[in-house]
């Protein structure tokens, strides 16, 4: 056992902790600092003082070779990724609003799927298995570009967001296919139910391009061009600034850089 950790035992009574530490910082050399870690003053005086304050609280030791720094957290605002916080919120308030009896995910954020399934039966559909621990969602693995033929015309409530800009370009797996995602589209058009409402979400930007092999970044025309036998019911923008705009006019993407489209199709 090490001096030191014989002059820190797990609680210092209080008339002694100065003394001890004292004691410490005049004879006992510092931990070695994990040299990959820059830290500032303001934080290692922040540490010495949390020490102390351990010291009295008798439960935890820190040590300098625990350090775990997060220098960018002390913010004035809670910082976000607009368009995951944001979408998913948008259509966790769609389902809350239309209450379908069940609806089914394909490849959706698993932070909604986890949720939704709070107050709706829900089916998640993906290439992969998610592992999600909860027993009122159901899984299929599926492939977005042929699903079942049994399920034509029968799917009420169904989602795609952030999913349909990936397939074909191999990032998951997939097989690559520049047509990958206007294949997908066809499929979902063909399940859903007349009258169901199918919520879609991918990234645009004006002019259109592809980042191969992450995504597709589409122009308003080439979305509504992917499901031309479906009626648009709503289309909600949300910015990288985080602004959300529902019922957006379309002219707002005009030179826009990456943003999110929601649109809310029916059939």
């Amino acid at each position: 056992m090490s001096l030191e950790r014989l002059l820190l035992p797990v609680y210092v009574p209080r008339w002694m902790h100065r003394a001890v530490l004292g004691f410490k910082r005049a004879f006992i050399p510092q931990a070695r600092i994990n040299e990959s870690f820059q830290v500032t003053p303001g934080f290692t005086q922040q540490f010495s003082q949390f020490k102390e304050q351990s010291c009295l609280d008798g439960r935890f030791e820190p040590k300098q070779t625990d350090w775990f720094p997060h220098l960018n957290d002390d913010t004035s605002e809670t910082g976000f990724d607009p368009h995951y916080v944001l979408h998913t919120s948008w259509a966790a308030r769609v389902l809350a609003k239309t209450k379908p009896k069940v609806h089914v995910s394909f490849g959706d954020s698993l932070y909604f799927v986890g949720i939704a399934s709070a107050f709706t039966s829900v089916t998640f559909c993906d290439i992969r298995k998610s592992g999600l621990p909860f027993r009122d969602i159901e899984e299929h693995s599926v492939d977005l570009t042929s699903l079942p033929a049994a399920w034509t015309g029968t799917l009420q409530s169904i989602s795609c967001m952030h999913v349909l800009e990936h397939i074909g370009l191999g990032r998951y797996g997939d097989t690559l296919d520049a047509s990958g995602d206007r294949k997908a589209a066809a499929e979902l058009a063909r399940v859903l139910a007349p009258g169901g409402q199918l919520l879609m979400v991918v990234p645009l930007e004006d002019p259109p391009r592809v980042c191969f092999n992450a995504h597709r970044l589409y122009s308003y025309s080439q979305v509504m061009g992917l499901f031309p036998d479906l009626s648009l019911l709503e289309f909600t923008l949300i910015t990288n600034e985080g602004q959300f705009f529902e019922n957006a006019d379309p002219g707002l993407l005009h030179g826009r850089k990456y943003s999110c489209g929601c649109f809310r199709f029916a059939k």
